[in-house]
């Protein structure tokens, strides 16, 4: 008779979860309530875009504007769970460098109108991404229809999830805000989900020609400048918000002489800065100036955001339509080096 072995074999053994997507922790953005009844109304008085016409299962992307039409900020607005009492009616995703000053300037005027607006500390917000032909599975996991179209929004017991815009048809991008209750219960998703630095998902925004308003390009740039008009982020049939007349002006009498592009610039050259690693880097910040080599380095544009990898540094831009397309365009303190321009997944209008 046989020993009755106490080994399992190795098949019956657990199998590491499998990998389903990949998770990055967005520590640049932050989430913003706005509570009360008027909530909707006293937004859809602000931003550029039509709050009050979304669906439940919509969210939009905006800008907030001074009077002269030059964007505070930039964000993702959409309704929360309204049927219940004593939560948001709104949330919305933006740069947390702007969130303190956006909250202070909208809360001017609050007036009588019965609304609250502050940090939702308690969400975060991840990038969870995963190829088509993983969709499936996700969303089993995950527990609800996960939206493939940007902006598209599907709420889970795990939290939020808006389909992010993406350059690559192949990749599916996901904003998930979710509470610290809700990331613990979804630990076994989570398990599934491949941790990736964020680098690669302000890359990915980059690609997709999302830009975002920061501390340092606040009241730089009307939203045409930056494209929002070409990404569905200004509504040019709903009623009147700060700097509405400007923005329309440009719209409809085409005075707009400047957009945003994509490129990069390599950073391994002889004339940056050498670190304490011995490697070259490059100094670029958003804000920086774009100059035109052609015309004495004179400053032409300047940067919207930038995104650092180790040899490239990837960069949206401003710049007029006449020099859009040469080869003269660098930045400010780096002539030498020319802007690589890439193509935007979107067309672009050009007028001379």
């Amino acid at each position: 008779m046989r020993p009755v072995s106490n080994v399992l074999p190795s098949h019956v053994l657990s199998e590491p979860a499998k990998v389903l997507g990949k998770r990055h922790a967005l520590s640049s953005l932050a989430v913003t309530a706005f509570s009360g009844p008027d909530a909707l109304a006293f937004l859809q008085g602000q931003l550029t875009n039509d709050l009050a016409g979304a669906a439940a299962d919509q969210a939009r992307l905006a800008g907030y504007c001074t009077a002269q039409g030059r964007l505070l900020g930039s964000g993702v607005f959409f309704q929360a769970d309204a049927n219940l009492e004593d939560v948001p009616k709104v949330l919305a995703i933006m740069r947390a460098d702007i969130l303190a000053s956006v909250i202070k300037r909208l809360s001017m005027f609050v007036l009588r109108a019965k609304v609250k607006i502050s940090q939702a500390v308690a969400l975060t917000v991840s990038g969870v991404t995963c190829v088509a032909s993983d969709l499936a599975a996700l969303s089993e996991h995950v527990k609800v229809s996960l939206p493939v179209k940007p902006y598209q929004l599907s709420r889970s017991e795990f939290g939020y999830w808006i389909c992010a815009p993406q350059s690559n048809a192949k990749t599916l991008r996901w904003w998930w805000i979710a509470d610290t209750q809700q990331l613990g219960e979804a630990q076994q998703l989570i398990d599934q989900l491949q941790l990736e630095p964020s680098v690669s998902w302000d890359l990915a925004d980059l690609e997709a020609g999302l830009p975002w308003i920061e501390a340092l390009t606040q009241d730089l740039f009307i939203p045409q400048t930056v494209n929002l008009d070409l990404i569905d982020g200004v509504s040019f049939s709903k009623g009147c918000y700060p700097g509405q007349e400007i923005v329309a002006r440009s719209h409809y009498r085409g005075t707009l002489k400047r957009r945003m592009a994509y490129g990069f610039i390599e950073r391994t050259i002889s004339t940056s800065t050498e670190g304490a690693d011995g490697q070259s880097h490059l100094t670029i910040n958003p804000g920086d100036d774009v100059i035109n080599t052609l015309d004495d380095n004179q400053a032409c544009g300047r940067v919207i955001n930038a995104v650092h990898s180790e040899k490239r540094t990837y960069l949206l831009f401003e710049a007029p339509f006449t020099v859009m397309d040469s080869d003269s365009l660098s930045l400010a303190g780096y002539s030498e080096i020319k802007i690589e321009q890439l193509a935007l997944p979107y067309p672009i209008v050009k007028v001379d």
